[in-house]
């Protein structure tokens, strides 16, 4: 009996196993236009406007296949046909049979196995679980929006979208009889492989409502709205702020990604109720605990009407303006001090609890303590402190407490040489120790060791792009760091006073290039690598390492480090510049003994295992990158340079990637 039939039982498993036989045909079918790589078959996804082949592959081997944009997955051809057709697996299963020609006798009802693993395929969603997943961001063919709530279409809708303006998610509001009615659509997927709108919450944390306008306006201060309605009104009325609401209402406050306020001025206006007041005081906190400069609730006075807000008729009289400007700021919960100590204006000052009469200790000058990190083991705890210097620069450290541990000196070397007064005498050096071990603060923040990507988040040695699960990510280190990550004009200065001059000089386009590419590396899954440039004296080797390094740092030369260095000084300078760009001029420099040892080294992205004081094994130095490297001559003649008689081996050639020789010979010019 074949298995198309709708009477007969189907051996999906069978079914797959016939299909990946014949799976580079099947797939020249159902998705033509696509490139293999090795054992993947790269194609553009056709269930999304996906403009080119990229995130949507198939493994024709092992029939596996995924969307790394989407997250949708499966293991086989028969689910892929499922995905791309929106049917069942068991329809799709028949299908592909059809398409096979396959055959086979209908199984037995008494057939134990093919009847377990039929039950499994079919059965039926738990009641209480739900099988719609939001599908985020919103793929354009999703639009128009369809979505009704009893039978009625929704009378206003606001789109949330992200950071980017891809599309998130959509607001609907209904009016009713007894008030208005207010939801949140998703683009959703059933676990069917269907698709429509469904009225549903994006996971927890959800986002705000102003993303994209957020990051269009980095300085400006926010101001924050109940309910999406209400953004535009206040948009009119305050058109120097940033407005943005949340979803889900004055209850669903603390369910709300707040991260995006970090390092911004935020207020809050509540709607004229307790409810309300209640909510924005709430949010000020969370914003705080997010990392916001400060946070503020406007007093919106009792004599308004009740409910009153800004979408509403002002009242009479009534000054909007002061009103803000009359915000209260809203405190961060006070940290935790050991006994004795205050921060006054003169900065941290310790009297003995037990002695009143005895004259106060000036401990340190004044800091703040933001927050108590940890990585993510729980393990490497410590304090993020912030100060200012004397000429009024703000100052960050993130202090690993472990360093704690002894008598406190190399905690003050790094708050001395950031310009922070420290009490010279024996016992304010002991109470600053007794200060930094004790106190205690509700934020945290994720301690992380090296620069480069840490979940959704790339964190440099000033701060991270991305919070991590709400958190704030920072460097913790033992000292201050010495870092050429330095930021100077803008994106469209940099197009026009330096990238343009790449046009039509293959070695530049290649430098950039691997400037860009070196922060996708982790990401892609991919090994370290580089590539040397080679060539006589003045033709444009270090303009091309520099131009390279002003992606990263600015291109005054101060990104490009030398190879004039031992292997152990190279993991420093390695770690230093993880999932980044690495930069190393003048390969003669280095000796030749060195040489391969390093270039191994880098590609590989591991230091040499060492052992403790007390024998026991320390945590070798791990890094991924891209490095560029310039010299006069081939890493195979600075190899062939020592008396041992070595020669470059082929590991060595695939790991660091050299142009033929001469290859530099036209000179490089950036002016016309």
């Amino acid at each position: 009996m074949s298995l198309g039939l709708s009477t007969s039982r189907v051996d999906i498993k069978a079914v797959s196993t016939a299909a990946l036989r014949s799976l580079p045909d099947l797939l020249a079918d159902w998705l033509p236009g696509g490139r293999r790589e090795g054992h993947e078959y790269v194609v553009r996804n056709p269930t999304r406007a996906d403009g080119r082949p990229g995130s949507f592959t198939i493994n024709t081997a092992s029939g596996r296949w995924s969307d790394f944009a989407t997250g949708d997955r499966g293991g086989d051809a028969v689910s892929l046909y499922a995905f791309l057709n929106r049917t069942s697996q068991v329809d799709a299963a028949r299908a592909v049979a059809d398409r096979l020609g396959l055959s086979q006798p209908e199984r037995a009802a008494d057939d134990a196995p093919a009847a377990r693993v039929n039950a499994k395929a079919e059965r039926k969603p738990d009641a209480d679980r739900d099988p719609w997943t939001c599908i985020v961001p919103v793929p354009d063919e999703a639009f128009p929006l369809v979505v009704q709530l009893g039978g009625r279409e929704p009378r206003s809708t606001w789109i949330f979208r992200d950071a980017e303006g891809r599309v998130l998610g959509v607001e609907c509001r209904w009016l009713k009889s007894d008030g208005k009615d207010i939801r949140f659509a998703c683009w959703c997927r059933h676990e069917d492989g269907r698709t429509e709108w469904r009225l549903k919450h994006l996971p927890a944390p959800r986002p705000i409502f102003g993303l994209d306008r957020l990051a269009k306006a980095p300085l400006a201060p926010v101001l924050v709205v109940e309910g999406a309605k209400k953004v535009e009104p206040a948009t009119r009325l305050f058109p120097d702020h940033v407005v943005v609401a949340w979803p889900g209402g004055a209850e669903a406050v603390k369910h709300v990604d707040w991260s995006p306020l970090a390092g911004r001025a935020v207020v809050v206006w509540p709607d004229n109720d307790d409810v309300g007041r209640k909510a924005a005081a709430t949010i000020a906190e969370l914003a705080l605990k997010a990392g916001a400069d400060s946070a503020a609730v406007v007093p919106v006075p009792s004599d308004f009407p009740p409910k009153w807000d800004l979408a509403d008729v002002v009242p009479d009289e009534a000054d909007l303006a002061a009103l803000l400007d009359a915000a209260r700021p809203a405190k961060a919960k006070a940290p935790s001090w050991p006994a004795g100590f205050r921060m006054t204006d003169r900065g941290l000052v310790w009297s003995d609890p037990s002695d009143d009469e005895k004259p106060e200790v000036v401990v340190s000058g004044r800091f703040d303590v933001l927050a108590e990190s940890r990585d993510d083991r729980g393990q490497s705890w410590g304090v993020l402190l912030r100060w200012s210097d004397p000429d009024g620069r703000a100052r960050e450290w993130a202090m690993p407490r472990s360093i704690l541990a002894t008598d406190g000196a190399d905690v003050r070397r790094v708050l001395l040489d950031g310009g922070l007064y420290v009490g010279a005498g024996t016992k304010a050096r002991n109470l600053l120790v007794n200060f930094l071990t004790g106190v205690h603060v509700e934020a945290r923040a994720r301690a992380v060791s090296a620069t480069g990507w840490y979940g959704a988040a790339f964190v440099l040695p000033d701060g991270a792009i991305g919070m991590p699960n709400g958190e704030r990510a920072i460097l913790q280190t033992s000292g201050a760091v010495d870092h050429a990550f330095n930021v100077r004009g803008t994106l469209d200065q940099w197009k026009e006073e330096v990238a343009r001059y790449a046009v039509g000089n293959s070695r530049l386009v290649l430098a950039i290039s691997t400037a860009f590419a070196a922060a996708l590396v982790g990401p892609c899954g991919e090994e370290s690598g580089g590539i040397h440039l080679r060539g006589p004296s003045s033709i444009g080797k270090t303009t091309a390492l520099s131009l390279a390094g002003s992606v990263w740092g600015g291109g005054d030369q101060k990104y490009v480090r030398a190879w004039r260095a031992t292997s152990n000084g190279l993991e420093a300078v390695a770690t230093a510049h993880n999932d980044a760009l690495l930069c190393l001029d003048e390969l003669a420099q280095l000796g030749g003994r060195e040489a391969g040892e390093v270039a191994y080294m880098l590609a590989n992205g591991s230091g040499k295992a060492r052992a403790t004081r007390e024998a026991m094994l320390r945590k070798p130095a791990k890094w991924r990158l891209l490095f560029l490297s310039s010299g006069e001559i081939s890493l195979a003649d600075k190899i062939a340079e020592d008396t041992r008689g070595r020669k470059q081996t082929a590991g060595q050639k695939v790991r660091v990637v050299a142009p033929a020789k001469n290859s530099m010979s036209v000179k490089i010019m950036l002016r016309d």
